[in-house]
């Protein structure tokens, strides 16, 4: 009869006749009840040790600026249950969205039954788009010497909702 006996990594006590499955350190103890050998009896101590996490990257490694976040949160897969994911982005941004290029450290801590685990400079860029510019406002005039004509803001529009473009008219 073999008996385990021993306490697992998250603090649960263990005695069974049952294989431990949680990582930790434990004694199994051998029995010999058969009639024809004499009581047998002997320990020995074995771990179970913390298996290997894992972090899946299903990033993309580039997106073209489009006014929105970056979801990085949902780009990042662990293997188990026990920890979350931390993110670290350059220069501790917490998002990703403007155009430009960043890094991206993600980890887990060591748990019960994994150890910890983390993924360091993960290149991410947005790319620059250029905004399609459309002009609203009056497109005919008749030369007039000496005259001048004015163009007005409110007469250009621009390809999406983003703000802040500086429009330059030469």
């Amino acid at each position: 009869t073999l008996t385990y006996t021993g306490t697992a990594n998250d603090g649960t006590s263990y005695n069974s006749t049952t294989v431990p499955s949680k990582a930790g350190t434990y004694e199994v103890k051998a029995t010999i009840t058969d009639i024809n050998y004499k009581l047998g009896l002997t320990t020995a101590p074995f771990v179970v040790a913390r298996a290997s996490a894992t972090i899946t990257n299903n990033l993309a490694a580039s997106s073209d600026y489009n006014g929105s976040e970056v979801d990085v949160e949902s780009a990042f897969e662990l293997n188990h249950d026990e920890a979350t994911l931390s993110y670290v982005i350059t220069g501790n941004a917490s998002t990703i969205k403007d155009a430009g290029t960043y890094y991206i450290a993600v980890s887990a801590a060591q748990s019960a039954n994994y150890e910890e685990v983390s993924l360091e400079n993960i290149k991410y860029v947005v790319n620059k788009i250029d905004p399609t510019l459309s002009y609203t406002g009056a497109t005919n005039y008749t030369y007039s010497s000496g005259s001048s004509y004015t163009i007005n803001d409110n007469d250009i529009e621009t390809s999406n909702d983003d703000t802040g473009y500086e429009i330059t008219i030469v």
